[in-house]
């Protein structure tokens, strides 16, 4: 899968403006996409300026996660072993790696609040 560069990173790797690489995007002389109305470019389209080996496939990177889950009361213990199932198999199945695991039990009631009317 290959890693799109923001115009402002991909300015910054090939030391020219802003307005030299929205010109050469107009110009077609770099590929482009636009994206939600940003512009993202290739890393290959760096490398091909810069005169760099392009290679084709690039590893994916690997995930790491904490999964996060919380009830709101000591009453509701099976629900949180529930939901932390619930997302270690979410992880697994797009092969990210689970690096810690944080079970929360916290009401979110402040008693010393004041109530609303």
């Amino acid at each position: 899968m290959e890693r799109y560069l923001s115009t402002r990173e991909a300015c910054r790797i090939l030391g020219i403006a802003n307005r030299t690489i929205r010109r050469w995007i107009k110009e077609g002389r770099i590929r482009a996409v636009n994206v939600n109305g940003r512009w993202r470019i290739p890393e290959s389209e760096v490398k091909r300026i810069l005169g760099q080996p392009v290679s084709e496939v690039q590893p994916p990177r690997l995930a790491r996660v904490v999964i996060y889950a919380r009830v709101s009361g000591s009453s509701q213990r099976a629900e949180l072993d529930s939901q932390v199932e619930a997302l270690k198999k979410y992880a697994e199945e797009r092969g990210w790696s689970i690096v810690g695991v944080v079970r929360d039990i916290a009401s979110g009631i402040n008693e010393d609040r004041r109530a609303v009317t």
